[in-house]
């Protein structure tokens, strides 16, 4: 039963994708896959909200094993998951942010970023920038919002949680 919920939910992600990379002309020469991608993680967590009753032990077990750990072969899996390639999720920090604050001109905002992203807390990066605290949070922030502007970082956050700003709301643009 669960493959086949996968498969569902597999299916209607390139659905999903397809719809709107023929519906946008600008996503064309963009790489679907990681809209692909969040679409089934978001899809997943709908499913997983709608439950009635959580799984059971076991069953998240035999998840955790097929899905999250990486068998040394392919052939160590078994049963109804022997033709599937497991996959470790998506490390967004690893994998899409960090590249994303790489990308950025060198800036005050990228150290901002670049030390955030290591981990560190404003009054650190404050002190090592020789900078206000309140300096350090308006860098993050607007590095925060220059990121949201990346490319790659767009394809993975939903329509709802776009920012939009006034003036654009205002004026209908």
């Amino acid at each position: 039963m669960l493959r086949s919920q996968v498969q569902d939910m597999a299916h209607e992600a390139l659905v999903r994708t397809y719809v709107v990379w023929l519906r946008d002309p600008e996503k064309r020469d963009r790489n679907p896959l990681p809209y692909a991608r969040e679409t089934a993680n978001n899809l997943a967590n709908d499913a997983y909200d709608k439950l009635a009753e959580p799984a059971d032990e076991a069953g998240l077990q035999e998840c955790e094993r097929v899905f999250v750990a990486r068998p040394s072969r392919a052939s160590d899996l078994h049963g109804d998951y022997a033709g599937l390639v497991p996959h470790t999720p998506l490390d967004p920090l690893e994998e899409l942010v960090i590249p994303a604050i790489r990308r950025m001109k060198r800036s005050q905002r990228r150290d901002v970023a670049e030390m955030r992203s290591q981990g560190m807390e404003d009054q650190a990066i404050a002190e090592r920038m020789k900078r206000e605290p309140a300096r350090i949070q308006t860098l993050m922030t607007k590095a925060a919002a220059e990121l949201r502007e990346d490319e790659q970082i767009q394809l993975h956050i939903r329509d709802r949680h776009r920012k939009t700003r006034r003036r654009e709301e205002d004026t209908g643009e």
